[in-house]
């Protein structure tokens, strides 16, 4: 098989290993996050619980005052289908593909780091999910009871999947533009999913707070660990194989024209504290 061949296969396949080999890394990062909390976290983490608390308590109350309004809840529906697990790997594949056409690699990377954060964040929801079994507002007596029925049903209230899904593809997209006008369209589009959870009737106000906060968090953890040099940084290594001679080997290059102030300016802009 001639090595050119080899190449453009390796090259074709490259996004979708870096997003495999990138989830198995970063997941262990987040699952063992809570290993290196350190007493500065307490700034957010104790306000974090204190809200968690207190909209777990209003919860019922909420949605009481709320009601039930068909046509508010059709119109939510509508609204987080945008936010839905698939949309949202969806808009990033999206993101992924209008680069490559583009030769725009920025937005290429950004597309791939979306849609490793989605499934980052949708992992994480599942297992929270499973966790805490917590009906939702139109389920049982509408308490949102947590394990209600023991393990003989499972609910899957707490958090909200489309939430923490949404969140942290907005993170990846407004760290990687970090322009008022796209945070405010990233985030105002994730407020707005997270929101129609809870008019809709889907979930419960602190099911969307958490997964809101998870999905921001998880978002901004795999921008921060991962580095730029993956797209256009002046550096490729590519592994090299002939199956005919049984030859095995590499070739690296650097190129120092396209070592840019701007790819420089990206990293500072991934590794930067938010």
């Amino acid at each position: 098989m001639p090595i050119a061949l080899i190449r453009n296969r390796f090259q074709y396949f490259a996004p979708a290993l870096l997003i495999c080999a990138a989830l198995v890394y970063g997941a262990e990062l987040i699952w063992t996050s809570p290993l290196r909390i350190q007493a500065s976290d307490a700034f957010w983490l104790v306000p974090f619980a204190g809200a968690t608390a207190a909209a777990i308590h209003y919860d019922v109350r909420a949605q009481q005052e709320l009601g039930i309004d068909q046509s508010r809840i059709d119109t939510s529906n509508n609204i987080s289908l945008f936010g839905s697990t698939y949309a949202t790997l969806a808009e990033g594949g999206a993101l992924y593909v209008v680069g490559r056409l583009k030769h725009d690699d920025h937005l290429a990377e950004t597309g791939r780091l979306g849609t490793e954060a989605v499934i980052d964040a949708t992992l994480v929801g599942e297992a929270l999910k499973l966790a805490t079994n917590r009906e939702r507002p139109d389920e049982g007596n509408g308490t949102g009871g947590f394990w209600p029925h023991g393990t003989r049903k499972f609910s899957d209230s707490f958090p909200s999947g489309h939430a923490i899904g949404s969140w942290a593809l907005a993170r990846v997209i407004a760290s990687e533009y970090p322009n008022k006008l796209t945070q405010f369209g990233v985030y105002a589009f994730a407020t707005a999913i997270s929101v129609s959870r809870v008019t809709a009737r889907k979930h419960f106000p602190s099911d969307a707070l958490v997964g809101s906060v998870f999905g921001y968090l998880i978002g901004g953890y795999v921008v921060r660990h991962h580095a730029a040099e993956y797209v256009d940084s002046g550096f490729s290594f590519i592994p090299v194989v002939d199956v005919r001679t049984h030859t095995y080997g590499a070739s690296m290059d650097m190129n120092p024209a396209q070592l840019r102030s701007a790819n420089l300016r990206r990293l500072a802009i991934r590794l930067r504290p938010n």
